[in-house]
């Protein structure tokens, strides 16, 4: 697959805006033909509805600027308190309005980000991506921001602009038109030559938006990439915050709170050099787009006052141009108003693509490499290692031309030396390395348990840890203490329903015994166990080993450890060991029978 297209444009162009909303559009446009269409379009097309009622409720306060100007001006005290009913009415429909597209942006943006989000959640855990995205060739990071922080400021602005460029849409036509009525014909001198010149007041507004968002571009167009990389400085910081977090035993027992301050002031002062730069673009910006936004109404008024002065127009005309003009300003200003906005909207988009595209580019072919293991389903329900190759992502060979049958209910050992490949072998049968040749034929995944050195445990109570991954209702409360009891973990039964980080209290050892509670609760077909007793003692082993000759005695097991303590407890062996400078499976070696 092709790389994405780079977003941040380095000239700003509007073709860079243009990819970046067909990119964005592929990914999620998508959710206005999902299973929610129905809520996506009902909740659009008020949006529309309610931004389409804001433009002419402005166009009728125009209308009523004229009438009340012209009222003050006459000294008319029966037309000024007509005009104030009218006001507060006008004043009532505006502030519906203004709320009912607050609330329709708002349900539109939750709606739109739950949807892209549980798009990428689904693309980013299917089929293992999730690890094997650190080998990715697309450049990508801190996947957690860009699914979480990113999808967030994405849909919030592409439905804030998307709704802002409606309304400015609408504000043009009607006070352009309202401009050009009001503003006549001015006579414009060529010599001895003399022309009128219609709706004059139209041109200056074009020249004076023209002349402003030149000047915003001009200065603000560096900002996408200035905003893409305060957002990455902003994903390491927290990631190296959680990092440290996650191994704070660690960090302690080496007394490297040193180490870890120091690191995180480097990486917090990227993210401060990162800030600075963008807010020094944003600042010079905001000073240029304020002048002109200050100076906006005053214009119209100088450039009409002879008009006003000579008796042409009346002070109700003269304020009415004045706010069409604002509004002509206001539309045409619309990218001027938002360009800091939209340079972090692209930033994100480019983040979010970016996140997709590396998902993608796992589904089309691993990194580095033409071919894959062909990982598929066993037409008879045994695992069979066909001529298989593991490899790296880079290509050098781990494993070379493994073959080898495991049939069910079979206990079979895989060994071999520390660093020899048996990790990687176990991330292939798992379908997590997909990385050399050969096929993998594995029975029906949900007949499997992969049980790797360290179990993941939820957040959450005990009693999830254990059930993970099937709902702790599946088992009763009985099964569950039976199981702990028969794996020597009943110490903790009373703590079944509290709430920790499992994973951050118990040991290695005890999450080791509690991967064995699982497999007799969920019972298998399956069992493939990657150095899953590497560190319980002999006694121990042999205690939750014995339930492959009772309680598990219908469970097939692939054990794939480095310890001279299980082979007693398996049907074969296949060893691991290197050979003409590569590492081969050699042919089974029979072990005393169970």
């Amino acid at each position: 697959m092709s790389a994405p297209p780079e977003l941040a444009a380095r000239d700003g162009t509007v073709a860079a805006l243009a990819a970046a909303l067909r990119q964005f559009w592929r990914i999620a446009g998508a959710y206005w033909r999902s299973g929610q269409r129905r809520r996506a379009w009902t909740v659009t097309g008020a949006l529309v509805l309610a931004t389409l009622a804001n433009a002419l409720l402005q166009l009728r306060l125009n209308l009523w600027l004229g009438s009340f100007f012209d009222s003050i001006e006459a000294h008319a005290t029966a037309g000024i308190r007509r005009d104030i009913f009218i006001f507060l009415a006008l004043a009532a429909g505006l502030m519906v309005t203004a709320a009912s597209l607050i609330y329709l942006k708002g349900a539109l943006q939750i709606g739109w980000r739950a949807w892209i989000a549980s798009r990428l959640i689904d693309r980013w855990l299917a089929h293992g991506h999730s690890f094997l995205l650190r080998f990715s060739s697309v450049a990508y990071d801190n996947p957690d921001h860009r699914i979480g922080e990113d999808v967030r400021m994405v849909t919030e602005a592409a439905v804030d602009f998307s709704a802002g460029l409606i309304n400015s849409t609408l504000l043009l036509v009607i006070f352009m038109g309202t401009l050009w009525v009001l503003s006549g014909a001015i006579t414009v001198a060529f010599g001895a030559t003399t022309a009128a010149v219609p709706g004059y007041l139209v041109f200056a507004a074009i020249a004076y938006a023209a002349v402003s968002t030149g000047l915003a571009h001009l200065m603000g167009h560096p900002l996408v990439r200035r905003s893409e990389r305060r957002h990455a400085r902003e994903g390491d910081f927290r990631f190296t915050l959680v990092r440290i977090r996650e191994n704070a035993e660690g960090v302690a027992l080496a007394h490297g709170e040193a180490v870890e301050r120091a690191t995180l002031r480097a990486v917090f002062g990227r993210l401060v050099d990162a800030f600075q730069a963008e807010m020094r673009m944003v600042t010079r910006l905001t000073l240029a787009t304020t002048g002109f936004t200050v100076m906006s109404p005053v214009i119209p008024l100088l450039i009409a006052a002879p008009q006003y002065l000579s008796g042409s127009i009346g002070l109700g005309e003269l304020m009415q141009i004045s706010q069409a003009f604002v509004q002509v300003q206001v539309a045409l200003g619309f990218f001027v108003d938002n360009y800091a906005r939209l340079s972090d909207w692209l930033a994100g988009i480019n983040r979010i693509v970016r996140l997709d595209a590396a998902c993608q580019a796992l589904d089309a072919a691993p990194p580095g490499e033409r071919t894959r293991i062909d990982r598929r389903r066993s037409p008879d329900g045994a695992l069979r290692l066909l001529d298989v190759s593991v490899a790296t992502p880079s290509g050098d060979l781990v494993i070379a031309r493994a073959s080898a049958v495991v049939r069910p209910a079979e206990k079979v050992l895989v060994t071999g030396d520390v660093g020899i490949g048996k990790t990687t072998l176990f991330r292939a049968l798992a379908g997590l390395w997909p990385w050399g040749g050969g096929a993998i034929e594995v029975p029906d995944e949900s007949a499997i348990m992969f049980m790797p050195h360290r179990p993941y445990l939820p957040s959450g109570t005990l009693r999830t840890a254990i059930a993970y991954p099937h709902a702790a209702s599946e088992f009763d409360d009985a099964a569950i203490r039976a199981a702990m009891a028969r794996c020597g973990f009943d110490g903790l039964t009373e703590k079944l329903d509290l709430e920790a980080r499992w994973d951050q209290i118990l040991s290695d050892a005890e999450q080791q015994r509690l991967s064995f509670v699982r497999l007799l609760l969920q019972r298998p077909a399956w069992a493939i166990m990657d150095e899953a007793l590497s560190e319980l003692d002999d006694a121990v082993v042999a205690i939750l080993m014995s339930t492959f000759r009772t309680e598990l005695q219908g469970t097939a097991l692939l054990s794939i450890a480095t310890r001279n303590a299980l082979p007693g407890f398996h049907d074969r062996v296949l060893v691991l060991s290197r050979s003409h400078g590569s590492t081969r499976l050699e042919q089974p070696q029979f072990a005393a029978a169970r």
